[in-house]
């Protein structure tokens, strides 16, 4: 904040409902928390939040986007949603302004994309969340239950309705073979610049292997001086058939003031066979400032 109060989310584990809290600490004290914003409709079991917070141009609004899995109801992510707070995350509203009782649930959240329980097929993947100069918050999400994968931007209305645009179209003008898909994230610059930077896959992969580290994948970066109308499309990466080039991250900024032109970082190697394996991979640099 720009008094340098920290906040931080995390999601907390228990034998009963896991949790996503909020802890904050100013300047000369010391942490305070957790205080409950969400927790899930599952009564335990592995909870998966993905927490992403932005600061608002107004300097004072946080932004909050999350995904909601719960892997006891489904093993998929069933929805992306959304909250913000205009006083240090004490108080939560949705999108159009209606306050939100805390802890927040499935049922009083907005829900940018999928559904509020996990009837249906659906797996939903959030990236990390912006602010664009106007201080409308914007989203980027991808849906990985079926080739071809797609990912979106959206935003809300001056309602507070969510509105979303699909990036497959873009990607497959550049290359008519691939689909696009998140890890992934959006930034803007000082001029309202929108970059994003998504994972691009063969499309003719159709197994689970495609979702996460395929050898197929590519870091591909989308720029829009139109807020999200049109985009230009540019290969981040150097392909190589044995391995990945993916996980990309866009530098966001890290106070109240924008950053300039993004730089871009992604990983080149393989995703390794089990979570023990120790696995030693290259984190390239990409600049886009120079395209």
């Amino acid at each position: 904040m720009p008094d340098d109060t920290l906040v931080l989310a995390c999601r907390e584990s228990s034998k009963q409902r896991w949790k996503l809290n909020l802890y904050q600490k100013s300047p000369s004290g010391d942490w305070r928390g957790p205080r409950t914003i969400l927790h899930g409709q599952s009564p335990s079991g592995y909870t998966r939040w993905q927490a992403a917070m932005a600061l608002g141009s107004d300097d004072k609004t946080i932004h909050m986007s999350f995904m909601l899995y719960e892997q006891s109801l489904k093993k998929v992510g069933y929805a992306v949603g959304y909250l913000r707070s205009a006083d240090k995350g004490d108080t939560w509203r949705r999108s159009d302004g209606t306050p939100v009782d805390l802890p927040a649930t499935p049922e009083t959240i907005d829900v940018v994309a999928g559904a509020r329980t996990t009837d249906g097929p659906a797996n939903f993947r959030p990236g990390n969340i912006a602010v664009d100069p106007d201080g409308a918050p914007w989203l980027i999400y991808c849906r990985m239950d079926r080739q071809p994968f797609d990912t979106w931007i959206a935003r809300p209305d001056e309602n507070g309705r969510w509105r979303s645009v699909s990036l497959l179209p873009w990607i497959q003008r550049q290359w008519s073979d691939r689909t696009v898909k998140t890890p992934g994230s959006i930034v803007f610059d000082r001029d309202g610049t929108m970059y994003l930077a998504v994972t691009t896959v063969d499309k003719s992969i159709e197994d689970a292997s495609a979702q996460w580290g395929h050898p197929s994948a590519e870091t591909a970066l989308l720029v829009s001086k139109d807020r999200g109308r049109t985009f230009e499309v540019f290969a981040a990466s150097s392909p190589d058939p044995l391995a990945p080039n993916w996980l990309p991250n866009l530098e966001r900024p890290t106070g109240p003031q924008p950053v300039d032109v993004p730089a871009l970082i992604y990983t080149h190697g393989l995703r390794g066979e089990n979570n023990q394996q120790i696995m030693s991979n290259e984190v390239i640099w990409f600049d886009p400032a120079g395209i």
